[in-house]
């Protein structure tokens, strides 16, 4: 990983500063502060909201930009995160208007307009925040990178799409798109350089990442990426039945109506941490094997607001639309963080040998139960497996290799 995150600064290239903990924007002063931490010195404005919150009405919709404030906004401390499940965050940081960033500045003397670094965080679309959970800013603030981080809507709030104008769906990615729009247009405040602009991500947040370079809407917004571990072309992160997933999810919260507009209504008026405790049931997930959540990505209705209108792979076809430099790669022992799930869940084992279509990519859509789909499942087991019972001792690490050979990790094929 430091080998990786090193060629990233090697990319992003000179250093520049400022020297003030207070920054005038257009939308009003904001007071940051000094840190002092792991032999390094930087300024942390933290917490800066860059969207109206997203709620009643505005829940599933594109995300307003924030109006301007008055006097200075004290950005010392953190702002609420996105609501989830309490795994990384407590429902105490938790709050739906949750649509803020951060932005860390050596304290260097300034030499030039300072690189950014916009980083997405990852968390399987469901989780964690732009919060240094994961990754701190410290290594970057050594290497005098400007650093970018943001929450963005996750789960449902972030990917629910009935294919209207109520909810078309990619309202993370939009979410994303919108702090990009903050940072062409404020970074330079900070001492940033809006010319020089690199976004990267991880696992999820790469595959969020790529979305964006395939996308029109953020031309001229980054200038390089970092797709790290993650693709847009994995079967996992792009939901083919979008309305099906949201009438799933109105079901489980006990809205039974086949009408996806009056469900968005009954959703918007709902209480939000009921949408994640219903989106969080395991029985919502597309099976055992599958661990992402069914909100995802989607194509959307071609409309002014809409940022993929297509499959990716369809866009990869056509000529990727932002033409810049990209970094990619992937870990080591991909798909290794399955192995605790399985070795704790010996019921998956026992689904397996009783219906092994389990294990078919969701973008074969042979119909469940066909000859095709039986066919294809034993060619399977065959070939993985040698066609033997299988237990929850002896199969975790084919399983983990059909999974890796299933997941899609690769930029482009």
């Amino acid at each position: 990983m430091r080998l990786v995150i090193n060629v990233v600064i090697l990319v992003l290239g000179a250093t520049a500063s400022i020297s003030h903990n207070v920054v005038e924007t257009l939308n009003g002063a904001i007071r940051g502060k000094l840190v002092r931490d792991l032999n390094v010195t930087y300024y942390a404005y933290l917490g800066i909201p860059y969207a109206e919150a997203p709620t009643g009405q505005l829940r599933f919709k594109p995300p307003v930009p924030k109006k301007p404030w008055n006097g200075t906004l004290d950005a010392s401390a953190y702002g609420p995160v996105c609501p989830q499940d309490e795994m990384y965050h407590k429902r105490s940081d938790m709050n739906e208007d949750c649509l803020n960033l951060n932005v860390y500045v050596p304290a260097r003397p300034a030499l030039a307009p300072t690189p950014v670094l916009v980083y997405v965080h990852s968390g399987e679309l469901t989780l964690l925040s732009g919060r240094p959970y994961v990754l701190g800013p410290q290594f970057y603030m050594k290497y005098g990178v400007l650093l970018v981080t943001m929450n963005y809507r996750l789960g449902a709030l972030g990917f629910l799409s009935v294919q209207t104008e109520e909810a078309a769906g990619n309202a993370a990615l939009k979410d994303i798109l919108l702090s990009l729009q903050w940072v062409k247009k404020y970074i330079s405040q900070f001492g940033g350089d809006p010319d020089n602009v690199t976004i990267g991500g991880e696992s999820s947040s790469a595959v969020l990442v790529q979305y964006l370079t395939l996308s029109e809407r953020s031309s001229n917004l980054f200038h390089k990426a970092s797709i790290i571990s993650g693709s847009a072309l994995s079967y996992r992160f792009f939901n083919r039945h979008p309305i099906k997933s949201a009438l799933e999810l109105g079901k489980k919260m006990g809205y039974h109506t086949e009408d996806p507009n009056e469900l968005v209504r009954k959703l918007q008026e709902a209480d939000v941490f009921d949408i994640v405790t219903a989106q969080g049931d395991k029985t919502n997930k597309r099976n055992g094997f599958r661990p992402f959540a069914p909100f995802t990505p989607v194509a959307e209705t071609p409309s002014p607001h809409a940022v993929i209108t297509q499959h990716p792979l369809q866009i990869v076809n056509q000529g990727i639309p932002q033409v810049i430099p990209i970094i990619s790669g992937i870990t080591t022992q991909e798909g290794i963080k399955m192995l605790p799930f399985i070795r704790q869940n010996p019921i998956l084992a026992v689904h397996l040998n009783e219906n092994f279509e389990l294990c078919i990519p969701s973008d074969i859509e042979y119909p469940y139960g066909s000859l095709e789909s039986k066919d294809l499942a034993n060619s399977i087991k065959q070939f993985y497996f040698n066609n033997e019972t299988i237990s929850n001792t002896t199969f975790v690490v084919e399983l983990c290799q059909l999974g890796i050979r299933h997941s899609g990790h690769l930029l482009y094929r």
